[in-house]
C-alpha cells in the first residue's frame, strides 16, 4: 500500500511542479520564451527523478539496441506517424503540432522535442509509473491501459488520439521487453518525423 501513495504522490509531483513554476514565473516576468519553458520542464523532471530515487521507486530497466530492432522501432514510429497524419488533417485539422505558428523552427525547439521529451517522459512513464504499476501486481491490461491513459492526459491541453496510441505500444513493448531504451527510441524518431515535417510546412509557407 506504501508503495500505491508513493506512486500517486509522484504522479501528481511532476505536473504540479511544471504548472505551479510556470505560473509564477508567468506572473513574475509576464512572458515566457519557449527556452525558459524546456527549462523549467527539464527542472521539474530533474527534481521528480530525484524525490523517486529517494522513495526507491524508480528502477532502470535498459537493454543494449541492434541495428535490426532499430529498424523495427523506426517502422513502428513511422506507423505511428501515418496515424497521426489521419487523425491531424482529417479529424482534427486545425491542430499544429510544435511551433507551426513560428516563422521558423529553431535549433532548440528540435533539440528538446528529439532528446529530452522523449528521454524525460518515457523515463518517467516507464521507469517510474508504470514500474510502479507491475510492482503492485496489477493485471497487465490495466497497467498498460493506465500508463497509456496518463501518458495521453499528460499532454494536456493538446491531448489527441496519437497520445494514446503511443502510450499504448511503448507501454505494452515495456511491458513484454523490460526495456526503457526502445520505447525511448520510438518516441524520439517518431518526434524527428514531426520536427522534419514541421521544417517543411514552414519552408513551404
Amino acid at each position: 500500500m506504501k508503495l500505491l501513495y508513493k506512486t500517486i504522490f509522484i504522479s501528481i509531483l511532476l505536473p504540479l511542479l511544471i504548472i505551479s513554476s510556470l505560473i509564477i514565473y508567468n506572473l513574475v516576468f509576464k512572458h515566457i520564451k519557449n527556452e525558459i519553458i524546456y527549462a523549467i520542464i527539464i527542472g521539474s523532471y530533474a527534481l521528480t527523478f530525484y524525490v523517486a530515487r529517494r522513495l526507491k521507486i524508480m528502477t532502470l530497466h535498459y537493454k543494449r539496441p541492434t541495428l535490426k530492432q532499430i529498424a523495427r522501432w523506426s517502422l513502428i514510429s513511422l506507423f505511428i506517424w501515418g496515424v497521426s497524419l489521419f487523425e491531424i488533417n482529417i479529424l482534427n485539422p486545425r491542430f499544429h503540432y510544435f511551433e507551426y505558428n513560428q516563422s521558423e523552427f529553431k535549433l532548440t525547439n528540435s533539440i528538446y522535442y528529439l532528446i529530452f521529451t522523449p528521454l524525460l517522459e518515457e523515463l518517467f512513464m516507464k521507469s517510474i509509473f508504470m514500474n510502479s504499476l507491475i510492482k503492485l501486481k496489477i493485471n497487465s491490461i490495466v497497467i498498460i491501459f493506465l500508463s497509456a491513459s496518463y501518458f495521453a492526459i499528460f499532454h494536456y491541453p493538446s491531448i489527441l488520439l496519437i497520445h494514446l496510441l503511443m502510450g499504448l505500444i511503448t507501454s505494452y513493448l515495456y511491458y513484454k521487453n523490460k526495456d526503457v531504451v526502445q520505447c525511448i527510441l520510438i518516441h524520439s524518431i517518431y518526434n524527428g518525423v514531426l520536427i522534419i515535417e514541421a521544417n517543411f510546412f514552414n519552408v513551404s509557407n
